[in-house]
């Protein structure tokens, strides 16, 4: 019986990628190519108004010290 060399890499890597080939085949393509959520003008302004007076967006916490 022969010995087979064992390279633990390359299995992971072997099983990363067919993990990747499956849930891409289960994952709808539109879902894959949205990074994330989209806002209209109105919806960005509602939310910049609901913000508390102590928060700016784009900026930190800042503090009543």
């Amino acid at each position: 019986m022969a010995l087979i060399r064992w390279e633990p890499l390359r299995e992971m890597d072997s099983l990363q990628r067919e993990m990747n080939r499956l849930f891409d085949s289960l994952t709808p393509a539109t879902d894959r190519a949205s990074n994330g959520v989209a806002f209209n003008q109105s919806q960005i302004e509602n939310l910049k108004s609901s913000l508390p007076p102590n928060l700016s967006v784009g900026s930190p916490l800042k503090s009543k010290i």
